[in-house]
């Protein structure tokens, strides 16, 4: 039997015969462990002890699988879902093709980050009917800002998107570059939602100030999220970028003024004819004409982090029209990542 390889269910019916008989059998021991091998469905010894080490140092083979993320459904129906939405922002245009990988990672983290607010959504979504076709009528970044209404906290648009697909609905893209998607909504449950918000008003209705803090904030947010500079540094810094904000172009610039400190102006719904200029205000002699609002403040970064000032306090250069404060109001406060929206003028 020296050269009998053990490849075949008779190599085991002769060993087990010469076990139960008391008889001997010579055998080589590289045969016993081929024949181990093939039993667990291994082509060679070395495949099945590579297996056995790959469990034994990464997990026990006994251990419970993985549970999957909460939006790992909507991720695998839309592999490019980030927070921004579908795809980065202008499609990363605007970002290096070298470093478009690592921005779709750190989008992609934001929007896996958000599992409470998308429980919170995956809930306020059971309340709405199915129909059988998509409505385009009204797209995932309308129905974010009804959420923000009702939930009472921030909502991506990747969120919503992730919150929508997770709680059964259909979608469809609205384009094949835009960031939203439209879902298989009944339009009866959105005017019966209409209804019920027109009946439960905001109690307390944002001054323009609250909304002037809003731009400033969610314009933070999204220097800080490019590194665009620190709050924990005080090296001067200077610098500006294009970005989708609160759902409209805008426009932000930051410049050092000493001490530590940042001036910082946020251009919100920039419009074809604005005229651009190096100052805290566009060039146009009526400003409606170039963005919906503007608004300048200090940023504060000794001793901690916050825009300084209460209220209206610390503004400058301000603007807003009749429709940015309206669409404005009906956002909820944004909450700053790593500094206060408001804080003392003269610490």
């Amino acid at each position: 039997m020296d050269n009998y390889a053990f490849t075949s269910p008779v190599a085991f019916k002769n060993i087990t015969w010469a076990i139960k008989n008391s008889l001997p059998c010579k055998v080589k021991i590289s045969e016993i462990r081929l024949a181990v091998a093939k039993s667990e469905g291994f082509h060679s010894i070395e495949a099945y002890l590579s297996e056995l080490e790959t469990h034994t140092s990464k997990q026990p083979l006994d251990s419970p699988p993985k549970t999957p993320h909460p939006m790992q459904k909507a991720i695998d129906a839309i592999p490019d879902l980030v927070d921004h939405g579908i795809g980065l922002f202008n499609n990363g245009r605007d970002i290096p093709i070298a470093e478009r990988a690592n921005a779709f990672e750190a989008d992609r983290k934001e929007l896996l980050n958000r599992v409470e607010v998308f429980g919170l959504l995956t809930d306020w979504l059971m309340q709405f009917e199915k129909r059988k076709t998509i409505n385009t009528s009204i797209n995932s970044y309308s129905l974010k800002h009804q959420a923000e209404k009702a939930i009472g906290q921030y909502v991506s648009n990747g969120v919503f998107i992730a919150a929508a697909i997770c709680a059964g609905f259909d979608f469809k893209r609205s384009s094949s570059t835009s960031p939203n998607a439209c879902f298989n909504i009944s339009k009866p449950s959105l005017v019966r939602l209409a209804e019920k918000q027109k009946n439960n008003p905001h109690k307390t209705k944002p001054t323009k100030a609250d909304n002037f803090r809003k731009l400033l904030t969610a314009g933070i947010n999204a220097a800080l999220e490019y590194g665009k500079f620190s709050l924990q540094s005080q090296e001067d810094t200077e610098g500006e970028m294009m970005q989708d904000l609160l759902g409209r172009p805008s426009l932000i610039r930051w410049r050092s003024i000493g001490h530590g400190e940042i001036s910082f102006t946020v251009w919100w719904g920039l419009k074809p004819k604005c005229k651009i200029s190096p100052t805290t205000l566009p060039m146009n002699k009526t400003l409606s004409d170039g963005l919906d609002a503007a608004c300048s403040y200090w940023i504060k970064r000794k001793n901690g982090a916050w825009i300084q000032g209460k209220g209206a306090e610390g503004v400058y250069d301000e603007y807003m029209s009749r429709d940015a404060m309206r669409l404005l109001s009906e956002i909820p406060p944004i909450e700053p990542k790593g500094f206060k929206a408001s804080g003392s003028f003269y610490p």
